[in-house]
């Protein structure tokens, strides 16, 4: 058979496609003559790779790209045109030389795998490696031989423990050996020594610490954990969600606690903003030094506990119970509920030191007992009984050997009955009320009448007039 040879000369192309979106030709530039082939990227007309496969795959739709590529590929296909992926590729991106895979491992057959720059390798398979094989780390990336010596390599496995993400790298603030530290994602700025887990945190005060979402450690020697909390004040903490401690050494956690005064306390919602306050479960304590529990403490060195509409505006004032919202007077002690409270920020006499409030509301106040600076008892309620011992009958009962009364007058509206005593005596004058009777014999049928309407005094004996005396 004669042969039949077609020659191209030199810069002569030819074209495929109908808009000539493939060439090849010989090129000759008076420098290095090459063979060039070309095509077009991007696009439908011309997807941008150069594909190898089996004569009979051509028109296969399992060889076509499945998308557009930037940059010319070459892509070679095993014979098997059932499976899309067995192919490998090469190709440049403008930035990195990429040889990859659609499916399987990339094997070498060399002896010797040898990289003059870096790059990302995913399985590499060397079917002349062995255990005696290790790659040097002085940098030079090298593979050398190690059979002998204490380099020596056996057994070598998989392993499958976790594994960091990250480089160990100062420069990329991912773990370092002075003190930077960041895990996560999105994370902020850092201050000297910070360190940050999580994702979205700012950690810009030096030493500060901040763990867990959208957390700011802004203060030096700070810490902040859970989720948008922010620690501004030196050495101070805030945590749970949405806590805020913005004054040297105070401390907040819960949720949407407030610790701005120094060394103040707030936690469970509580709002401790002055010097030393401590605030509880949605309590403000802004008093310095104040404790608040669910209610305002406003007044310095104040304590306030209980239930709704509880205050405590007075310095050193303390309040226990329920609706006591007027305890407003200095050094004022008030518990139980509703008490009337008042009472001005300095020593007045006539102000309460103490109350026990025994009020329906903040609508109806009463106290069952008070207390004034000037040492005076008051039991401003008409019904109430003051009992001594366990008679429940009688306005005061004293369950005694000595009833003494320091006092000029001892008035009974109706009768004064003494009964049980060995001796009643009288060191001064008894005025008798005319009309009146002194009961004798604890009962009530022998008695004497003085200043009746016939006599100056009058014996009745079992209720029968047994004598007389008229001082005419």
């Amino acid at each position: 058979m004669e042969t039949i040879g077609i020659t191209f000369n030199d810069n002569l192309t030819m074209s495929f496609g109908t808009g000539a979106e493939c060439q090849m030709g010989f090129v000759n530039l008076g420098l290095k003559d090459s063979w060039n082939f070309g095509t077009n990227v991007n696009s439908d007309e011309a997807s941008g790779y150069i594909q190898f496969m089996e004569r009979a795959d051509r028109f296969n739709a399992n060889r076509l790209p499945a998308s557009n590529s930037l940059n010319p590929v070459v892509r070679i296909y095993s014979s098997d045109a059932t499976t899309y992926s067995d192919y490998i590729e090469l190709f440049h991106n403008q930035t990195t030389a990429t040889i990859q895979s659609g499916d399987g491992a990339i094997s070498f057959g060399s002896d010797n795998l040898t990289t003059t720059g870096t790059g990302t390798f995913g399985e590499i398979i060397d079917n002349g490696l062995s255990a005696s094989t290790m790659v040097k780390t002085d940098g030079s990336k090298q593979l050398v031989d190690a059979t002998a010596g204490t380099d020596y390599l056996t057994d070598i496995v998989q392993d499958t423990t976790p594994q960091l993400g990250g480089d160990l790298d100062g420069q990329a603030f991912d773990i370092t050996t002075t003190g930077l530290g960041t895990f996560g994602t999105d994370t902020g700025s850092r201050g000297t020594g910070s360190f940050i887990v999580g994702d979205t945190n700012e950690a810009s005060g030096e030493y500060s610490v901040s763990l867990g979402k959208l957390g700011e450690s802004t203060g030096d020697y700070s810490v902040t954990m859970g989720i948008g909390c922010g620690a501004d004040g030196y050495a101070s903490f805030a945590g749970g969600s949405n806590s805020e401690a913005t004054a040297p050494s105070s401390f907040a956690f819960g949720t949407s606690s407030k610790a701005t005064g120094t060394n103040s306390f707030g936690v469970g919602g509580g709002q401790a903003t002055s010097v030393g306050a401590f605030a509880v479960a949605g309590g403000t304590a802004s008093g310095a030094y104040s404790t608040a529990f669910n209610n305002p403490a406003t007044g310095n060195f104040s304590f306030v506990h209980g239930n709704t509409h509880g205050l405590t505006n007075g310095d050193y004032s303390v309040s226990f119970g329920q609706f006591q919202y007027y305890n407003t007077g200095m050094f004022n002690f008030a518990i139980g509920r509703a008490a009337i409270g008042g009472g001005s920020n300095s020593w007045v006499l006539t102000d309460s030191i103490f109350e026990i409030g025994i009020g329906l509301h903040p609508g109806a106040r009463k106290n069952a007992l008070t207390v004034r600076k000037n040492g005076n008892i008051e039991i401003p309620n008409d019904e109430a009984k003051l009992l001594f011992g366990t008679s429940q009958d009688a306005s005061i009962y004293f369950n005694a050997s000595d009833l003494i009364i320091n006092s000029e007058n001892i008035t009974a509206n109706d009768e004064v009955h003494f009964t049980n005593f060995d001796k009643v005596a009288f060191d001064s004058d008894i005025s008798v009320t005319t009309g009146k009777k002194i009961y004798l014999d604890g009962g009530t049928d022998t008695y004497i009448v003085f200043n009746s309407s016939a006599n100056d005094i009058e014996f009745y004996i079992d209720n029968t007039l047994a004598g007389a005396f008229s001082l005419d």
